[in-house]
């Protein structure tokens, strides 16, 4: 089975496969080294091949999620490139620089590349510029939960209708057993 790209997205995000399972079925966190280039990632050779080449096919390097720690926790890091060309570190409320040298490390989790052409202020143009600045969410939700009813097949009618769902830390234990018992009585009565 071959899988070929057919348009060069503007970013392209690669998850490294950190998480998995040993040949014996226990949980292992995979910590190798994936050598990745910061700059010039061709993706020519896994184009199909009727697949347009309107735009370059070439990726830079401009972020790298990390993930320290194991499977029973951790911390997540970045590592971004700024306008300038030089990389900080990301972590909670500390940004440094550090050396391109370091952002090709174990710890990478997830690889996000710009396509070379494309806008660089792409995904910075969608976020507030401004501490002041506010993101809409309930717009961005109401848009996305309208997408998502329109595929519904249930009616408005049946959705409004349904009981509401106490949280779980509000259910009283059930004895399965009484309800089975119940349940047979009211069969039996019919």
């Amino acid at each position: 089975k071959t899988t070929a790209l057919t348009v060069a997205p503007p970013c392209l995000f690669v998850q490294l496969k950190r998480f998995g399972e040993t040949a014996a079925g226990r949980p292992v966190k995979r910590a190798a080294l994936v050598d990745f280039p910061l700059e010039g990632l061709d993706l020519d050779a896994y184009f199909a091949e009727h697949a347009a080449a309107d735009a370059p096919r070439i990726y830079d390097l401009v972020a790298v999620v990390n993930h320290v720690g194991g499977l029973s926790g951790g911390h997540y890091t970045a590592a971004c490139r700024v306008d300038t060309g030089v990389w900080t570190c990301c972590n909670d409320r500390s940004v440094t620089p550090i050396d391109a040298s370091d952002v090709v490390s174990p710890a990478a989790y997830l690889l996000v590349y710009l396509r070379r052409g494309a806008a660089p202020d792409l995904v910075r143009d969608a976020l507030p510029r401004r501490l002041d600045e506010k993101v809409d969410v309930a717009s961005l939700l109401s848009s996305v939960t309208k997408s998502s009813s329109r595929n519904n097949r249930k009616g408005d009618e049946e959705i409004a209708a349904a009981p509401e769902k106490p949280p779980a830390d509000d259910l009283d234990a059930v004895d399965l057993d009484e309800v089975a018992a119940e349940e047979k009585k009211t069969d039996d009565v019919v």
